[in-house]
């Protein structure tokens, strides 16, 4: 849906999809290690954590999850990013845990990061 109305961003997420899938290695530590710990360590622990100083839980949860959704750079990914955003958020205040949150978070990345690979061995 998102690809037909933002057809820029589409063909920009799709390049670096491919750029990614030359460099499998690569492309897995990025996505599947790297990308969850330092977006989890921003939002989660640190965003998140400021905004329920100020605000209510419920406003924090939604800001930390539009800003999620907006640190992936592409409107490709912002439905998705936004539910993950908003289920980690949840999972981060009923749990406590910033692992928890990472582990969900790289397990995520690792099914997207398996499916991009069969699609593109046509599996």
């Amino acid at each position: 849906m998102f690809d037909s109305l933002f057809v820029s961003s589409a063909v920009k997420y799709n390049n670096n999809i491919e750029e990614l899938l030359q460099y499998p290695m690569i492309m897995f530590i990025r996505v599947c290690l790297l990308a969850p710990i330092v977006e989890e360590i921003l939002i989660r622990a640190f965003v998140l954590e400021t905004l329920r100083n100020t605000y209510t839980t419920i406003i924090a949860i939604i800001i930390s999850t539009l800003l999620f959704a907006l640190l992936h750079f592409n409107f490709v990914q912002t439905l998705s990013a936004m539910i993950c955003g908003l289920v980690l958020g949840l999972i981060y205040i009923k749990t406590n845990s910033l692992s928890c949150c990472i582990l969900i978070h790289a397990l995520y990345n690792f099914m997207s990061y398996i499916s991009l690979s069969l699609a593109r061995l046509k599996i």
